[in-house]
């Protein structure tokens, strides 16, 4: 069981695995910062687009009433609104009031979202204030199905992304394992083995030189311990020889203890 729960926290601590979770991360945090930045873009130039689409609007219906008015009352001025209101597609709205409240003639739109614009003029001699309403249906029916489409695809974007960078990291680190298992392999009796060189250019290739000159030094030192035990022991047989025959020839025969 603890060897088992080793083995998980070293494959959690590995090098492979903090890379490719640093490579997530680092992707989920820039995504979510696209869909951000590209949602507000997108409501900020849809906004944008129905600001101006009404304003133009509101110079087409005060040209409109103001050309065509029959007359100089607020009644002619109503019955050019109402005409003017028949030709509004669904979803949108207009209402015409004086100067001091009076509603004139008011069109209401079918959704309680909208969004309007305002402006005050002067037709016929009566200071009138003319507001146009749109629908905001479809502009919060795009955004709402743009936030599904990030939702959806952001996930799947992230699990290929882990993939690939799971086995962008096992690919790098991969002459990595290949050193260790050679550097493992490699036992004081036969010093002269050493770990393959990567022809990557990069840090790696610098990594296994350095380790084949971290072992030639290693095994020069070992040869130099070798010939050195090696001249001792060559040194020292002769006095020990002598020293030996003595006391065997001494042994051979009875002698007291002075």
């Amino acid at each position: 069981m603890r060897s088992g729960w080793d083995g998980i926290m070293r494959h959690y601590r590995s090098v492979r695995f903090q890379l490719a979770l640093w490579y997530l991360a680092v992707l989920s945090l820039g995504m979510a910062a696209f869909g951000a930045v590209s949602w507000l873009v997108l409501r900020e130039v849809m906004l944008e687009n129905r600001h101006r689409g009404l304003e133009q609007r509101l110079n087409a219906v005060a040209a409109f009433i103001a050309q065509e008015a029959r007359g100089e009352s607020l009644e002619d001025i109503q019955e050019e609104a109402r005409e003017y209101a028949t030709g509004l597609p669904d979803g949108q709205g207009i209402q015409v009031r004086t100067e001091t409240g009076l509603m004139i003639y008011e069109k209401k739109s079918t959704d309680s979202d909208t969004f309007e614009r305002s402006r005050r003029m002067v037709v016929r001699g009566h200071p009138i204030e003319i507001t146009l309403y749109t629908s905001l249906a479809d502009f919060h029916r795009v955004l709402r199905t743009l936030a599904w489409v990030m939702c959806a695809v952001f996930p799947l974007v992230l699990l290929f992304a882990a993939l690939g960078g799971w086995w962008l990291a096992k690919r790098a680190l991969q002459p990595v394992g290949t050193m260790t298992r050679a550097a493992r392999q490699i036992t004081y009796q036969d010093l002269s083995a050493r770990v393959s060189v990567p022809p990557t250019a990069d840090e790696l290739q610098e990594l296994a030189e350095a380790w084949n000159e971290l072992l030639a030094r290693i095994e020069s030192a070992v040869q130099a311990v070798k010939r050195f035990t090696a001249d001792a022991a060559h040194e020292l047989r002769t006095p020990i020889t002598v020293i030996r025959t003595s006391a065997e020839l001494a042994l051979r025969q009875q002698r007291s203890s002075e």
